[in-house]
Parts: structure tokens; C-alpha cells; sequence
């Protein structure tokens, strides 16, 4: 096992090695623009993306509101992602518009070594942009014969011991998380002492919560756009470890 991958060379390797995923949020991207925008002259449309939620795990509303011809009226828009992509929302504040968009679904990956005697390992790096988001999560063993020999799991942000997520065993079922702005995480497992000379390989699944939040029938000029929502960094993750987009 190669545990210092995962945290004491975290902070100089995601500088240089991390990479962008292609996302960018609903209001990020004017939504309503590319749904709604087109004319010529005086009859021109022009439209604003105030805000958007998710309806389902890949499917969005947006409430746009006119720019031209009349600074007036709004009307709501809806979407669906692709298939390799699920409906992220923003992590906002109850008084806060929301936000969301299409990201491609992630899965990082990793592998417990045949000669990890202790059992320990931990995945790539996912690190979260310039606003929080909101996500299901659960960690499986890619050999269903595994699962019950992982004994813990946990998300952990990188580069320090901090657990946001510890279930001892490890739980089958999905849990909603809220990862922080601008932080890196990663998932790790403890295997039981039957499978210390087998390689156990896992993945992170990282998917839509669905429909969180409603769009707010109000507005706020000052609402901050999101940039990109997550980068990934292959160089955290113990020997074996990667990071796989969709099914």
C-alpha cells in the first residue's frame, strides 16, 4: 500500500497533475440563452438563467428571464442530460438561488494490493470547484464477493485525517453527502484479514441526488456564477487507482 500518495503529496501533485472535467453549470453556461435566444434586429430574444434545479437524476428546470427585447417576464425551461451525465446541483443556502447542471457521472476507482497486508487503500482524488455540491455516494467492490469483506469505508478529504462519511461495515445503500468548495476527496476501504493476499478492487460512485431543491419565483442581481465543479486527480490514489466516467 502507497497511503502517502494519498496525503502527504497531495497538495504539490494536484497543481500539476489534476484535470478538468468538462462541466459547467446551468447558470454558468446561460442555459436559457442556448434554449430560448434567437431573432434579428427588433424582434431579437435574449435571455438570462437565474436559476435551475434538478428535477430528477438527469433531468433540470431553469427559470429564464427576458433581456431583449423587454427587460420582462421569465419563462421556465427544461432539460435533459445526456446519457453519461447525471443532473449536479450547487450545495446553496436556503435563502440562495440554485443552481445545477449536467456532469458526467464519476467512478473512481482503486485497488487493494494482494500484498497490502493491513488492508488499507484509497482511491484517486476527486476535487470539488468553486461551489459546493450536493451528491449520492456509495463504495461497492467490483467483485460482488468482496462486499461483505470490506469491514470500513469512509470519504475523506485529502491531505488530512478528516472523514465526512465513516460506516463500519460498509453500507450498501447510497448516502447523500455535501462536498465543499475548493477540497479534495477521497474514498478509502479496510478489508478484513481473509482477504489480506487478495487484490480487492472498489469504486466510488458519485451520482445525482435527483431533485433536492425548487426554483425560487424571485430575483437577485447578485447571484455568483459557478465555474467548474470538479476536477480529478488520478496522482492521489493508491497503487492501482483511477478515475472512470460512466457505467
Amino acid at each position: 500500500m502507497k497511503v502517502h500518495h494519498a496525503f502527504t503529496l497531495l497538495v504539490p501533485l494536484v497543481s500539476l497533475s489534476a484535470r478538468a472535467i468538462p462541466f459547467a453549470s446551468a447558470k454558468t453556461i446561460n442555459l436559457c440563452a442556448e434554449m430560448f435566444d434567437g431573432g434579428y434586429g427588433g424582434g431579437r430574444v435574449h435571455m438570462t438563467t437565474l436559476q435551475a434545479a434538478c428535477t430528477g437524476p438527469q433531468s433540470l428546470v431553469v427559470d429564464c428571464h427576458y433581456v431583449l427585447p423587454t427587460p420582462e417576464g421569465s419563462v421556465l425551461g427544461y432539460k435533459n442530460c445526456e446519457l453519461d451525465e447525471r443532473c449536479v446541483p450547487v450545495d446553496t443556502k436556503p435563502n440562495e438561488f440554485p443552481d445545477a447542471g449536467c456532469q458526467k457521472e464519476l467512478k473512481p476507482s482503486g485497488v487493494k494490493g494482494n500484498r497490502d497486508n493491513d488492508g488499507f487503500a484509497c482511491s484517486a482524488g476527486v476535487e470539488v470547484g468553486s461551489q459546493p455540491v450536493v451528491v449520492m455516494s456509495w463504495i461497492t467492490a467490483d467483485n460482488p464477493k468482496f462486499q461483505d469483506y470490506l469491514t470500513r469505508c469512509t470519504i475523506t478529504k485529502s491531505g488530512q485525517i478528516n472523514n465526512i462519511y465513516v460506516s463500519s461495515p460498509c453500507a450498501k445503500k447510497s448516502v447523500l453527502l455535501h462536498l465543499a468548495a475548493h477540497t479534495t476527496y477521497q474514498a478509502c476501504i479496510s478489508t478484513a484479514i481473509a482477504v489480506a493476499r487478495v487484490s480487492v478492487g472498489f469504486h466510488w460512485h458519485i451520482d445525482s441526488p435527483g431533485k433536492t431543491k425548487k426554483i425560487i419565483h424571485t430575483r437577485d442581481e447578485h447571484e455568483k456564477p459557478l465555474r467548474e465543479m470538479f476536477t480529478i486527480d488520478n496522482s492521489t490514489a493508491s497503487e492501482g487507482f483511477s478515475i472512470e466516467f460512466g457505467n
